[in-house]
């Protein structure tokens, strides 16, 4: 996978805030609060600066705090910076092409009915017959024997037998048309373009982001409207019927009762063609997904999970068609040329008894004009799985549908378990395959090289932030303290001489003249602590104001005794957090010194 390309949009310090944005992450940006570790009262180094899986690790020398964790892992996803390019279509060639990746051919030419719209219409014997293939049997209509009745009807297996009093029956095999054809279908893969046998296409070339861990969901064609859905991402709906021809172009087909009709002209009977067994199972082997009953679909091209990117701004306009993707730019591709509007839109037209197509083809009806009959269908009906087929005049027949009744297999739910994808009635495939988690990237470089802080991905980019203006702040406030650092060591070692008492401080040892603050013992403390402080009896107030890290008081204590002295700090609703406090003798700053609360 190599689509880490990302780089650092905001890699910066504000104030004691470290900001950090990766490009096209879509997060925003995440600040850490450093002034944990801006204490500026020693020259301690680092024990611990380094890169522990996702986590950054820091500790400070003699700082008395547990080492710090920063979790990284928002930061260290840099897949999602490719945009959609180098999209076109040439003749019957639509390419689909994505930054940074392979792009993809598409022949539509298997869509593209140009030549088919100018058909000549045939009548031999009783078959009806189109120029490029396709024929209707007329021989049911031609029966003028007015007063026969429909009998001896019944369905067997796939086997439809039409039975009429007085003549002989007809047996149908309808097996070859279970489903209307669409359920022992083949199913094949041209390019990027998912086909059905029968006819219906689907582009797969938006989902040929191979960086997530997403499946697809909630996907369904309804009407003319594509939905096309991912888990976790927003769904995105395209509307197909401006280029739907399937053979017919912008012409609306409809079916009333059994006949099947075209918007501007032309119906076939389909009541000898029912059938609904959709009982094929779905199995997957390796990458290949097949149909029981023939197709399959290699789906190796579509194995990578490693992106958060939705399809988004997808649409058509005219013959203009948009293929968006978020946080990357759109590509649209001019459909024109395979689009034969105008051609498919032939009148059907009667004059006498000859049926005419708009652009040629005549069939003379006259043999199939018996005029005897003055029975019309009447009282038929469908009650249940029971068809009823009535006549004027004549008995009615029952048809029992129900071993064409698909109901429960058709209308299967689809669920998802584990990585294992399910039809309600059977059929399982196991997605574990196309997981794919590559985002594994480890931080190749992280050190400093004053005044620069370097920082570098695996597989991308280096970003190097200059913090001399904050080395330079704390430089002077190090060389200030330094002083202080430099007084208290003398003391201590004063002290250690002298076999100081439990709180540091031996009246004998110190300046009378001079205040001092000492560190809380014991620290860290989980319930309570004593601070103790020496404060010249020449002085007239003294307090200690105790501060969380940000210097929001918390706390400030009047010193009621002045010399040597102590007081105790209770947890009670203190939080686990390291703490400041500071001694002010007469309005002014003293010393400040660090407590933890565990």
């Amino acid at each position: 996978d190599n689509t880490d390309d990302q780089g650092a949009d905001v890699f910066q310090l504000n104030g004691d805030d470290l900001e950090l944005s990766l490009e096209d992450d879509g997060v925003a940006t995440q600040t850490v609060d450093l002034s944990g570790y801006l204490d500026n009262t020693d020259d301690q180094g680092a024990d611990v600066f380094q890169l522990n899986g996702d986590d950054l690790e820091l500790s400070l020398e003699d700082d008395g705090v547990a080492t710090q964790t920063v979790d990284l892992s928002g930061y260290l996803d840099n897949t999602d910076a490719q945009n959609i390019s180098g999209s076109g279509l040439s003749g019957n060639i639509l390419t689909i092409g994505i930054e940074n990746g392979s792009s993809e051919a598409v022949d539509l030419s298997s869509i593209i009915d140009s030549g088919t719209d100018d058909q000549q219409l045939s009548l031999a014997g009783n078959s009806l017959s189109l120029e490029d293939g396709g024929a209707a049997d007329l021989s049911p209509f031609m029966d003028n024997t007015d007063a026969q009745n429909i009998s001896g009807s019944g369905l067997a297996g796939n086997i439809l037998t039409i039975g009429i009093v007085g003549g002989s029956s007809e047996a149908v095999d309808l097996s070859s048309i279970v489903d209307s054809g669409t359920d022992d279908q083949q199913l094949s893969l041209a390019g990027n373009s998912l086909s059905l046998e029968d006819g219906g296409a689907a582009d797969l070339s938006p989902f040929m982001d191979n960086t997530d861990a997403q499946n697809i969901s909630g996907s369904g064609l309804s009407g003319n409207i594509l939905t096309i859905g991912i888990v976790g991402g927003s769904s995105e709906a395209v509307d197909l019927s401006s280029i739907v021809d399937s053979g017919t172009d912008d012409q609306q087909i409809s079916l009333t009762g059994n006949n099947l009709n075209l918007e501007d002209g032309g119906t076939v009977n389909l009541g000898a063609y029912f059938d609904n067994t959709d009982d094929q199972q779905l199995s997957l082997a390796g990458n290949s997904l097949s149909l029981e009953d023939g197709g399959a679909a290699d789906l190796t091209p579509f194995m990578d999970n490693t992106d958060t990117q939705n399809i988004s701004g997808s649409g058509l306009s005219g013959n203009i068609l948009t293929i968006g993707i978020e946080n990357g730019s759109s590509e649209v591709v001019d459909l024109s040329s395979i689009v034969d509007s105008g051609t498919d839109d032939q009148q059907l037209s009667l004059a006498g008894n000859n049926l005419n197509l708009e652009d040629g083809g005549v069939a003379d009806l006259t043999p199939f004009m018996d005029n005897t009959d003055a029975q019309n269908i009447a009282g038929s009906g469908l009650a249940g799985s029971t068809l009823t087929i009535g006549i004027e005049n004549g008995a009615s027949q029952t048809v029992d549908l129900s071993s064409l009744s698909d109901s429960g297999t058709d209308d299967q739910q689809l669920t998802i378990t584990g990585n294992t994808l399910e039809l309600e009635n059977g059929g399982t495939v196991d997605l574990s395959g196309y997981i794919d988690n590559t985002d594994n990237q480890e931080i190749a470089i992280l050190e400093f090289d004053s005044p620069n802080l370097k920082i570098e991905i695996e597989g991308g980019n280096v970003i190097s932030v200059d913090i001399s203006s904050l080395i330079t702040d704390l430089q002077e406030e190090n060389d200030a303290q330094q002083a202080q650092i430099d007084d208290l060591i003398a003391r201590m070692e004063i002290q250690e001489d002298c076999a100081c008492d439990p709180l540091g401080i031996d009246d004998f040892n110190l300046q009378p003249d001079r205040a001092y603050l000492l560190q809380n013992v014991p620290n860290p403390f989980d319930n309570s602590t004593v601070i103790g402080y020496f404060v010249p009896l020449s002085y007239s107030k003294a307090n200690i104001i105790i501060s969380n890290i940000n210097g929001q008081v918390l706390n400030n204590i009047n010193l009621a005794q002045f010399g040597q002295g102590s007081i105790t700090v209770d947890k009670a609703r203190m939080a686990t957090a390291t703490y400041l406090y500071t001694l002010f003798v007469d309005g002014k700053k003293i010393d400040s010194r660090r407590m933890i609360v565990e």
